[in-house]
């Protein structure tokens, strides 16, 4: 982790107007659709008159973590397994991540996949970005195995509406990414070359949360910035797609 104080130099470096345009929580090739999102229209989530609501903890990713959403909202649900542990210890000892690095001019950034590693530092505001459902499920398993826990993560990456509500009715929380506030998916004009060698231009306003329950045309989550929020089941999902239905899901016996 003490990588950052050797580019912290580089990274000054960075045209400023590019770092603004960086959102909080807010990187994959532009995400190709499964065909739930067409052109704009989303289709109709069926409404459901019975509910679920689970008692997650809220945590709140700051001060320590301002770009920390994914440490955060996994804390918060293997606190609700009954296991004691706090964003840091995940975020230090648990989460893949890998530094942006620069050019010798500062103009020229490298950076991984999130889909394998949390892209830059959790903890820093300009130089943070996120990670998606694989790091996530690398860092609960890990932690789980250490506590010879019978539950498991999994990838539930693509689950639907339905899919997620089943979740909850077992009993569980769902962590899922979405956009801050459930305003309209955006990119950053900010880029950096993955392992691959594609340009990569990330999310600049993603954002990873714990959706906690359902009622009616709702839902509910633990928002590691603003606490429990309830948003309208629609908007939600089409946050969720145009961002990737990207979602980790949890199990006894990997179920």
């Amino acid at each position: 982790m003490f990588l950052r104080m050797e580019k912290r130099a580089l990274r000054l470096l960075v045209p400023l107007l590019a770092l603004l345009v960086l959102g909080a929580d807010s990187p994959s090739v532009e995400w190709k659709s499964t065909a739930r999102w067409k052109t704009g229209l989303v289709k109709s989530v069926m409404a459901v008159d019975t509910g679920t609501s689970l008692d997650v903890e809220e945590l709140c990713q700051y001060p320590e973590l301002p770009n920390g959403c994914e440490a955060t909202s996994l804390a918060a649900v293997l606190r609700f397994l009954g296991y004691d542990v706090t964003a840091l210890e995940l975020v230090y000892g648990y989460i893949p991540s890998e530094p942006i690095t620069y050019s010798e001019d500062g103009m020229i950034a490298c950076g991984p996949d999130p889909a394998e590693a949390y892209a830059g530092w959790p903890e820093e505001g300009y130089t943070g970005f996120y990670c998606f459902a694989g790091p996530v499920v690398q860092a609960a398993n890990q932690y789980l195995a250490e506590q010879n826990s019978g539950w498991r993560a999994v990838d539930i990456t693509g689950a639907s509406a339905l899919d997620l509500m089943r979740r909850l009715d077992e009993g569980t929380p769902v962590i899922v990414w979405a956009t801050l506030n459930m305003d309209t998916r955006l990119f950053s004009s900010f880029h950096w070359t993955l392992p691959s060698g594609e340009e990569y231009y990330p999310f600049s306003n993603l954002h990873c949360m714990v959706l906690t329950g359902y009622e009616g045309d709702t839902f509910t989550l633990m928002d590691p910035i603003e606490g429990t929020v309830t948003v309208d089941r629609e908007q939600f999902m089409s946050r969720y797609w145009t961002t990737g239905e990207r979602a980790v899901a949890f199990g006894e016996d990997s179920q």
